[in-house]
């Protein structure tokens, strides 16, 4: 993936370069004593995620190329893959005070506000881009499907010929129009939606023709996906001719609730219509916890797991909620029982592995001992390995440390969360420049934030 990253932000560079055929605008007379930028040198940086000295790359070639777009406008794709939001709008904003027009920097800036949440002001300008060019009618189907607006983003999506589209008329047809969809279906080629494709078409074709069954499906299938407002689209239809499915109102209270929506009439509702669903009562109970009412939530999680005893997960849901109410002693024996009934137990100890490296609890007592014996089953296992790094990092042991989480990322190279741990050691085992290489990675490597910011302000720390 960062290969054809860095193959399809070289080729436009080439293309800026050459497209012109005349001789480039004189530069500032600074430029007279700075070497030309080596695109083999930008290749080299963007194929192995050196983001952030390909950024200053490219912006040594914008200063060089006072008139050129092109520079901004592949900052702010990097910033995009990054989900660097502030930085990408800044990025493209650059590259339209050069041309306004540009319909790629109108693309990236409309992107940046639907991933802001700035739904209105994301419909504004994907319309903008796709009166330039057709193809982003996809983006701007999108903006109206973030606005729960399924009729207009219907409208766009025809409007742009293209595999994504395909796929979420697809997706929009499924729930009432099986064979309407499938036929969608059979027409995409492209090779990054195939496993998307495939789930749809897998999920539909027990079904020859509309029913509440279809809908409700297709709804929790896209739930899986976490396309949240198609999910919500399916759901409401599978609502419509059977309000008594408690099921149906908890997987689209669900879905409100991960687009910001108001959800918690709609989990009352599935529990007074469904008292005894484990289903609801767990949906309902992750809800709760993830808006803090912790107490509420546990009361829920027991419910579903007196109805359901069985249930590995449920027990694990207890332990999660115990441990965000502080109790550490309680968490560990219901991860524990968790464990007991689970029928695949590694996952489940896995989770409470977990448990003790993120509290630092019991680390020597439980917690070693226990990803000892999971990495005898599993050697190559990376999550296990960086588990294991840092609880030996932890307990006082680095240069052991340090030799676990090599081995993890030997397993899996781009793991940023081992990337962190290992530059954390590094300094500790007197190395800084390779620890100051590790935080960069992190830095360049890191789409959620988290880690990146934690790297950054180590990095601070260390001038």
């Amino acid at each position: 993936m960062r290969k054809k990253w860095g193959i399809i932000i070289l080729a436009i560079i080439i293309g800026f370069i050459y497209a012109s055929r005349g001789a480039p605008p004189a530069p500032p007379p600074i430029i007279l004593i700075t070497p030309t930028p080596n695109l083999a040198d930008l290749e080299i940086l963007l194929t192995t995620g050196q983001y952030q000295a390909a950024i200053e790359w490219l912006e040594q070639f914008a200063v060089m190329y006072p008139q050129a777009v092109q520079p901004f406008i592949q900052i702010g794709q990097i910033y995009l893959h990054q989900h660097r939001w502030l930085m990408a709008a800044d990025a493209f904003n650059r590259a339209l005070a050069r041309d306004s027009g540009n319909v790629v920097a109108l693309a990236g800036s409309a992107e940046v506000e639907l991933q802001q949440g700035q739904t209105a002001l994301a419909v504004i300008t994907w319309q903008q881009a796709a009166e330039l060019d057709p193809i982003y009618y996809t983006g701007l189907g999108r903006a109206y499907l973030a606005q729960l607006d399924f009729e207009a983003a219907h409208h766009a999506f025809s409007q742009s010929h293209n595999d994504e589209a395909t796929w979420y008329l697809a997706a929009l047809a499924a729930p009432s129009d099986p064979e309407q969809a499938e036929t969608y279906l059979k027409t995409i080629t492209n090779t990054h939606l195939v496993a998307r494709r495939d789930y749809l078409t897998q999920t539909i074709t027990p079904f020859t023709q509309n029913s509440t069954r279809l809908a409700k499906t297709v709804g929790i299938a896209l739930s899986q996906l976490e396309e949240w407002p198609l999910a919500i689209h399916a759901l409401q239809i599978a609502h419509e001719p059977n309000s008594q499915d408690g099921e149906i109102l908890a997987f689209l209270a669900q879905a409100q609730a991960k687009i910001g929506r108001p959800a918690f009439d709609l989990f009352e509702q599935a529990t007074q219509v469904a008292p005894n669903s484990v289903l609801v009562l767990t949906l309902y109970g992750q809800y709760l916890r993830q808006q803090g009412a912790l107490k509420t939530a546990q009361t829920r999680f027991e419910q579903a797991a007196t109805l359901d005893p069985e249930n590995a997960a449920i027990f694990a849901e207890i332990a999660m909620t115990k441990n965000e109410l502080g109790h550490l002693d309680a968490a560990e024996q219901w991860y524990q029982v968790a464990i007991q009934v689970a029928q695949d137990k590694t996952a489940f100890q896995l989770l409470l592995a977990k448990f003790y490296v993120e509290r630092n609890y019991q680390l020597k007592e439980a917690g070693l001992p226990l990803i000892e014996s999971l990495l005898k089953l599993h050697p190559d296992n990376p999550t296990m390995h960086d588990l294991y790094g840092w609880m030996l990092f932890l307990t006082g042991q680095p240069q052991e440390a340090e030799a676990a989480l090599q081995k993890s990322l030997s397993l899996k190279p781009d793991f940023i969360q081992a990337r962190y741990h290992l530059a954390r050691v590094l300094m500790v085992n007197g190395k800084p420049l390779d620890a100051a290489t590790a935080y960069q990675a992190v830095i360049d490597g890191d789409t959620q934030g988290g880690w990146r910011d934690l790297a950054q302000q180590a990095m601070k720390n260390k001038k």
